[in-house]
């Protein structure tokens, strides 16, 4: 069972097989996953797991970025920034950050 808790919403509209108007997005706790709302109640992952936790997310230069760390203790996990390329592909462009990466701000 997946719970999905609600850390970060943000409104994006990028992927060009999605329609034009914003795209409302959610993520989860252990495991670190984006959803994407589909609408009539319906979400769909569009990340596999990118941490123990995505703590935000933002959209910056026509891409969506998820902040996460690695353990339950942002103290003893590594900081992770991550791209979204579309079509469920993520790109690591952060590594190695002290704790967590708790904001993204633009």
């Amino acid at each position: 069972m997946v719970f999905v808790f609600l850390l970060a919403v943000v409104v994006y509209a990028y992927d060009s097989a999605m329609p034009s108007p914003p795209l409302l997005y959610a993520v989860s706790t252990n495991p670190g996953v984006v959803y994407r709302y589909l609408g009539n109640g319906v979400w769909e992952p569009i990340s596999p797991v990118l941490g123990y936790v995505v703590l935000d997310l933002v959209e910056y230069g026509g891409h969506l970025y998820a902040a996460v760390t690695t353990e339950p203790s942002g103290y003893r996990g590594v900081g992770r920034v991550y791209r979204y390329e579309g079509n469920g592909r993520w790109t690591l462009v952060g590594d190695g950050l002290d704790g967590a990466v708790i904001r993204l701000i633009v």
